[in-house]
């Protein structure tokens, strides 16, 4: 009784056998023949479908979750040819990918907005992974039941951050009504961030890489489990990444924010008393000595430094008020000379 093969055995016929290399001859005569009549193999077998590099990937991924070959490789692996040729022979299964691509595959203006930025993409999966998508994959066995599957064991790492954000969607398992108001709802809330945005101006401009070492290093201290799901190149996308994030409210980042720019404020001050060959001094002057110190400014029209800096200088050369004043204190009652 003839049975549709699958990739797998496909594979294996063209793997070394004599039947092998007439199934690649076959392969090849195919290829010739949809070459001229300028179609892929695949478009000549989903004539009503576009075959684009979309519908490529969704199906290789399809073809994983729904048909897992024990101890073969991954559909990503397979051919074109080897693909088309065992839905050629199963028409069952043909009909299952036209009907689920049709079914579920929303349309393409849809995903527009999406620009495939470490950034934007990093704020998507958070929103996805709250929104709760799931993706199941049938149990290889045939056993009555599904398992939830990470789309990184789905999707090949080397897939653009955008077309593995497009997957998720061509491959969760809901209505097209409710996969565009979710989708519909991300894109709402990545505007909202983005007119939201107070942090990015700043750490992207002067000493935007420095600006953006240090706002990293805070982040991490504050959340050192927070980079283990991030891989951005920059640290300007990682950064922004944290300040993108659903996961912490808005009050808690504005604070980490400040002490942010508190920090750059007093290491540019510190950076800045060097360039001048200045040490910074670190004292504690009583409320009293503080009050006198701001009369003193306010009415010389000076900053503190300077009024202290004057001062200074001023019992330094001449020692006016010091020296009598110790002299005193060493002998009381002793007439300063």
């Amino acid at each position: 009784m003839n049975h549709a093969r699958n990739p797998a055995e496909i594979y294996m016929d063209q793997s070394g056998s004599g039947r092998g290399e007439s199934r690649m001859a076959s392969d090849r005569y195919g290829y010739v023949m949809a070459l001229k009549h300028g179609r892929s193999p695949l478009e000549s077998l989903f004539p009503g479908l576009d075959c684009n590099h979309r519908f490529k990937l969704w199906l290789r991924s399809w073809i994983d979750i729904h048909h897992p070959q024990n101890h073969y490789q991954s559909a990503h692996k397979w051919t074109e040819f080897s693909i088309a040729d065992w839905l050629d022979n199963d028409s069952q299964t043909k009909f299952s990918v036209e009907d689920d691509w049709q079914a579920n595959a929303l349309e393409s203006h849809c995903f527009k907005w999406i620009d495939g930025s470490e950034r934007q993409s990093h704020f998507i999966m958070k929103e996805i992974a709250q929104e709760e998508i799931w993706i199941y994959k049938n149990d290889p066995e045939g056993r009555p039941y599904r398992d939830e599957v990470n789309i990184d064991k789905i999707c090949p790492k080397d897939v653009a951050l955008r077309d593995r954000i497009i997957l998720i969607f061509d491959l969760w398992d809901k209505v097209k009504n409710h996969k565009h108001d979710t989708l519909s709802n991300i894109k709402h809330c990545w505007g909202f961030t983005m007119d939201t945005d107070y942090y990015s101006a700043w750490l992207s401009g002067d000493f935007s890489k420095k600006k953006c070492s240090l706002a990293k290093g805070k982040i991490k201290f504050e959340h050192p489990e927070f980079y283990e799901g991030v891989s951005a190149d920059s640290e300007l996308a990682a950064v922004q990444c944290f300040f993108d994030s659903p996961n912490f409210n808005h009050d808690h980042k504005k604070l980490i924010f400040t002490t942010i720019k508190r920090s750059w404020s007093q290491k540019k001050h510190r950076a800045g008393l060097v360039d001048r060959n200045l040490r910074q001094y670190n004292f504690v002057l009583s409320d009293e000595t503080i009050g006198h110190l701001d009369a003193l400014a306010k009415k010389c029209d000076m900053k503190r430094t300077e009024v202290l800096e004057r001062l200074l200088r001023l019992e330094s050369q001449n020692s006016l008020h010091l020296d009598p004043w110790v002299e005193r204190r060493k002998y009381p009652g002793h007439k300063p000379s």
